[in-house]
């Protein structure tokens, strides 16, 4: 699974970008991709600061570790 940005071009000519999770398949030698869910508005997902959101809250069940860059300017550098 992968979040894909959807571009839209309206009718009056405004474009709007919209962001999903989709996935990726294969039927016999076939690949096609499948949208599984809408997040919603890039702009509104960026004001409401639901991106971060949504990171923080998938970061929970990672096996790796995630590292928020904000914490780590404000850490000093270690001298080697």
């Amino acid at each position: 699974m992968f979040v894909r940005k959807y571009i839209k071009r309206r009718a009056n000519g405004t474009v709007g970008t919209s962001l999903g999770i989709a996935r990726t398949y294969r039927r016999g030698k076939k690949v096609y991709q499948q949208h599984l869910c809408h997040l919603g508005s890039l702009d509104q997902l960026r004001e409401k600061g639901e991106i971060d959101k949504l990171i923080q809250g998938l970061s929970q069940f990672s096996q790796r570790q995630w590292v928020i860059a904000d914490k780590m300017a404000s850490q000093p550098v270690p001298k080697k």
